[in-house]
């Protein structure tokens, strides 16, 4: 589809225009039950119309080249569409990235997927294994009647692969992934942490029958913290008043060690872009600063509402408008290296995966869950896994005060770089 030519006819019909596109191809590799299931191919292009007429704004999309009842739709949507007071931006400078071609067949990623399974399958015969492996590369332009006329490129590969062990009537589920902007084969990875969540888990350990310090993983960090606390700082909550932090700016409401960055300029990691997806420049917008919240998430609307400046925080798909979203979080680590804290705990549990913890008032930073994968731990050893547990907290309370946060850290889906934390105001409730 001729984009300018999209760009021209519409300004004829409103004051300003903007066309988005996104084309992408993804292939993955799948398997199951230890087989190999699936290969696959497929693609896709889209691009969405956002015009203003009258200071109000319509959108239109398309998965096909249809020029004029993309316009057409797109200045009728405008007639019945929200005020707005932003205007779209203009262009910027800013240094491309030389794009290689990610060189990964899909042989590889069967050959990488097998050699997980069957290494694990050696000292977990009853092990029942399934992996998705894949490679994505894609196309991002935006094109407005503001001058801007900028694209980019991008590539992802990711590995996730999970394990169910079932005895008698016990069942262990164990998870692993990983994810970049370029190929690197994280088998060993994979394998080893895999080995480990099952090592940990072969024996059933009794829960703590009073409430005592936890421990969270990196991935059991982002699956309880990083929703509901992300939510507070999202333009649209705060514009709304139902922000916990929407009175905040400036004070210091969490742990004075708890630094949080949201910087899509991080090389490498999925969510790495030039401008968000209204041509915002991508930079790094620090959050929480030594426990001061120091920002927010703002899409042009929200931030012409707040009577701010947008902050490269927008993302959308083709069918939607966009919203104030987070590209690559990271965490300033701590002093220390998880083992030698661990070594020093007395008792506390550790939860690497928690079902559930949407539950409660999420915006208001409740969270409350049934610890998928969790281990006991004593005198610095871990002692088992834990059945039959729940937790339950405040973001907010738990990150008032912080008993550690480790000095190493993991990458979480490609997206998160976060260390490990222990908290001491949760509830936990067991039952055998």
């Amino acid at each position: 589809m001729d984009t300018k030519k999209i760009l021209e006819d519409s300004l004829k019909r409103s004051d300003e225009s903007e066309i988005f596109t996104v084309v992408s191809e993804k292939e993955p590799v799948g398997f199951e039950a230890n087989r190999l299931k699936t290969l696959s191919k497929t693609s896709g292009q889209g691009w969405a119309l956002r015009v203003i007429k009258d200071r109000k704004i319509g959108l239109s999309t398309s998965t096909y080249p249809n020029l004029e009842s993309l316009i057409t739709r797109a200045c009728d949507a405008s007639d019945f569409g929200k005020n707005v007071e932003y205007s779209f931006p203009s262009n910027f400078l800013y240094k491309r990235n030389n794009k290689t071609e990610m060189n990964l067949s899909l042989d590889n990623m069967v050959d990488m997927g097998e050699k997980i399974i069957e290494t694990l399958l050696k000292e977990w015969p009853s092990l029942l294994l399934e992996a998705n492996i894949s490679k994505s590369s894609g196309f991002t332009e935006i094109l407005n009647s503001s001058g801007f006329d900028s694209s980019y490129e991008w590539d992802s590969f990711s590995a996730g692969v999970g394990g169910t062990l079932v005895k008698g009537e016990d069942m262990l589920f164990v998870w692993e992934s990983f994810g970049w902007s370029e190929f690197k084969d994280y088998s060993d990875e994979i394998i080893n942490s895999l080995h480990d969540q099952l090592k940990n888990a072969q024996n059933i350990s009794e829960a703590p029958n009073e409430n005592c310090p936890i421990v969270f993983t990196p991935r059991g960090f982002v699956t309880t913290f990083i929703e509901p606390l992300i939510s507070s700082f999202n333009g649209v909550n705060i514009v709304e008043g139902v922000s916990p932090i929407s009175e905040k700016m400036g004070q210091k409401i969490f742990d004075e060690n708890i630094t949080i960055v949201d910087d899509p300029t991080i090389n490498g990691a999925l969510g790495e872009r030039p401008f968000d997806d209204e041509g915002v420049p991508a930079s790094r917008n620090i959050l929480i600063e030594n426990g001061v919240v120091s920002g927010n998430l703002l899409n042009l609307e929200s931030a012409s509402k707040l009577n701010l400046e947008p902050t490269g925080s927008a993302s959308r798909s083709i069918s939607s408008p966009p919203t104030p979203s987070t590209s690559v979080i990271d965490v300033k680590p701590g002093k220390y290296l998880y083992k030698e804290l661990i070594s020093d705990l007395k008792d506390g549990i550790i939860v690497d995966q928690l079902l559930g913890a949407g539950q409660g008032n999420e915006l208001g930073g409740d969270f409350k869950g049934n610890v998928l994968l969790g281990y006991r731990v004593k005198e610095g050893r871990i002692l088992g896994r834990i059945k039959n547990t729940m937790i339950s907290g405040n973001v907010f309370d738990c990150l008032k005060s912080l008993s550690w946060i480790s000095r190493d850290t993991n990458w979480v889906y490609g997206s998160f770089n976060v260390p490990h934390i222990m908290c001491e105001n949760i509830q936990i409730a067991s039952s055998t």
